[in-house]
């Protein structure tokens, strides 16, 4: 994996993986003590991942694992590794083979040395515009409605663009 551009965190990223526990939980320091094991216990995360080593999945090396032999996805008990990505420290689940893990030794770098962006924790409120988001939505619909070749020469949506461009339908866009 290479980066083209630099990558900041920013909120959306960050938000996306937040974990919480119920107010009403029965047992909210069980809880917040399950998910900090996540993210700390190796033997743990991979057993919920892969199952149990042997028998749903065997080790290749340090960091990668297989099925055990004659055995698939189909036919293993455990396949929630298919299934998840966000679930426990990335450092230390397994991958399986063929997975490349300097794709991860780069994750962890990048976690470790990412800039937070400038509108980190900036998160957008569109109640005060709704009817100009929408407006502007409806207008790039008109443009291209009922026309599957928009944009790609179609003389018909040329016309519809340089109209609204030059403000013919100026009103109904301001």
């Amino acid at each position: 994996m290479k980066r083209i551009a630099p990558y900041y965190f920013e909120t959306g990223a960050v938000n996306m993986v937040s974990w919480m526990v119920s107010s009403t939980s029965k047992a909210p320091e069980a809880a917040v003590k399950f998910l900090n094991l996540l993210y700390s216990d190796e033997e743990l995360i991979n057993t919920i991942l892969y199952g149990i080593e042997g028998e749903d999945y065997v080790k290749v090396d340090e960091h990668h694992v297989k099925y055990p032999e004659g055995k698939d996805a189909n036919t293993v008990a455990y396949t929630a590794m298919l299934s998840t990505g966000i679930v426990g420290s990335e450092s230390l689940r397994y991958q399986l083979e063929g997975a490349n893990w300097s794709d991860v030794e780069l994750k962890l770098q990048e976690n470790k040395e990412t800039q937070k962006s400038p509108y980190f924790g900036f998160i957008f409120d569109p109640s005060e515009v709704k009817t100009q988001m929408s407006d502007v939505t409806n207008g790039i619909v008109d443009v291209f409605k009922g026309n599957e070749y928009a944009g790609h020469g179609n003389v018909a949506v040329q016309d519809k663009i340089e109209q609204t461009r030059s403000g013919q339908n100026q009103k109904r866009y301001q």
